[in-house]
């Protein structure tokens, strides 16, 4: 393919866009406490379930603290209400009997969360929904994988923050940034407000638009997997809070140096070779 000498400068400018539209790695820390009928940031055994107006979710039972103020983990953050790419280790504190024997690490290796969806799953709302995976670890193995889900409802009613599930990105504020009470499982029966369970988890994982609905096909309840036993795992509940530590630049908002340095070089070069082959022949 030959390129013409004019076509540089456009081309040189959509590199440059293209390579800017990246999400940026944003460290959150964990926030423990409690607010109303909402104790954060913890895991909890299953002891029973209800429906809580649409989705079952499980009743809190046995819990133990994850980790302290001093904990973080790290999400890709889009510059709105978007994270993804969750990653990091989180210490388990205190022994359980609900966790696999020697669990002390919950290390996050993906999910996605929305913080603007309606109750059904779809876009538009004030909800947040999505997954966190995660797997349950000791010092040196790896004791269970499953994942999270976190329906699109503000479960509790409290009169300040937070209130699960929301997702408010305001970093470097103390608001808190996001706030989750899910489970590790799906009930897809049942309905909220005339619409089905599996419908509005069709209209999250939809909206969220990353292919991970193929993962979720079927019905009924899905829990973890156990490495000794994949059919079946410990079913449990996470409540976790954090806020952002640190504040970085909005995505894209300036251009990398190295970037604009490359992208003036090459008009520099345009500048003075479209010259020499401009001057009147000797």
């Amino acid at each position: 393919m030959t390129l013409r000498i004019a076509q540089l400068p456009a081309l040189a400018l959509a590199a440059l866009i293209s390579g800017a539209a990246t999400a940026t790695p944003v460290i959150f820390t964990l926030q423990n406490g409690s607010s109303g009928s909402f104790g954060y940031s913890d895991l909890h055994a299953a002891t029973s379930t209800h429906s809580m107006t649409g989705p079952g979710f499980f009743v809190n039972g046995s819990s133990t603290e994850l980790g302290g103020s001093t904990q973080t983990f790290t999400a890709n953050w889009d510059g709105g209400n978007d994270l993804s790419g969750f990653s990091g280790d989180i210490a388990v504190t205190g022994g359980s009997t609900f966790l696999p024997s020697g669990t002390s690490i919950l290390r996050f290796t993906g999910g996605h969360l929305r913080g603007d969806i309606n109750a059904d799953g779809t876009t538009g709302g004030a909800n947040a929904g999505g997954y966190i995976d995660y797997q349950l670890r000791n010092a040196t193995s790896l004791l269970e994988s499953g994942t999270f889900f976190f329906f699109p409802k503000i479960f509790v009613n409290n009169a300040t923050a937070p209130k699960p599930n929301q997702l408010a990105i305001n970093l470097g504020d103390s608001v808190r940034d996001f706030s989750l009470w899910g489970n590790n499982w799906i009930n897809t029966s049942g309905a909220s407000g005339g619409i089905t369970i599996t419908a509005a988890w069709d209209n999250l994982f939809t909206a969220l638009a990353d292919g991970s609905s193929t993962r979720f096909a079927g019905s009924g309840i899905r829990f973890d997997s156990r490495p000794t036993d994949p059919s079946f795992g410990h079913p449990l509940g996470m409540d976790l809070s954090g806020t952002g530590a640190s504040l970085p630049p909005p995505p894209n908002s300036v251009p990398e140096p190295s970037s604009l340095l490359i992208l003036a070089f090459g008009l520099i070069g345009l500048r003075l070779f479209s010259g020499r082959n401009t001057q009147d022949p000797v």
